[in-house]
């Protein structure tokens, strides 16, 4: 099983940046998770852009509020509710950034979940730019949750387009 994930942090210094949210999308849009951060990182650590342009974004879905403490069982227990025992459980990033927040928010990363970086040739821009505009109902970039489902409506496998499975990648 394929869960898409998108996160937004406060800089883009990796050694400083803090979680502000973080949106997973299990494949087909089966299922998602929303969290915010709870209380936010002070707005002295955001960046300009972080400050004009994520954090107007938050508050908009109930319920998302999470303390720092909670976030890691609100993650598992959410994991453990969409993954079919059988399944191995992949969480796909495609920024080094999501990496690091959510091997961090996950500390330690439970043994049956994989977290993999999603190849840049497995992911139509087209795709992911047309999930923002298209139907004009409010999806904007730079919110975890509707990154997470444009990075899950844009993921195309190369082995699907070209149409042979690659030997290496299984």
């Amino acid at each position: 099983m394929r869960i898409f994930l998108d996160t937004e942090f406060t800089q883009l210094n990796l050694n400083d940046a803090k979680l502000i949210s973080l949106g997973l999308v299990v494949e087909k849009f089966l299922d998602e998770l929303y969290i915010e951060v709870s209380p936010q990182p002070p707005i002295g650590e955001c960046s300009a852009f972080v400050r004009d342009t994520v954090l107007p974004l938050l508050g908009r879905y109930s319920g998302a509020e999470c303390p720092q403490e909670e976030i890691r069982s609100r993650i598992i227990n959410w994991l453990q509710l969409v993954r079919h025992p059988d399944d191995e459980l992949f969480v796909h990033f495609d920024s080094e950034f999501d990496e690091r927040m959510i091997r961090t928010a996950l500390d330690p990363v439970p043994n049956w979940l994989q977290i993999a970086r999603i190849s840049s040739r497995d992911t139509n821009e087209l795709l992911r730019h047309e999930y923002h505009v298209k139907d004009k109902i409010g999806r904007p970039e730079h919110h975890a949750l509707h990154d997470a489902h444009a990075l899950a409506y844009s993921y195309r496998p190369r082995s699907t387009i070209l149409g042979f499975v690659n030997p290496l990648a299984l």
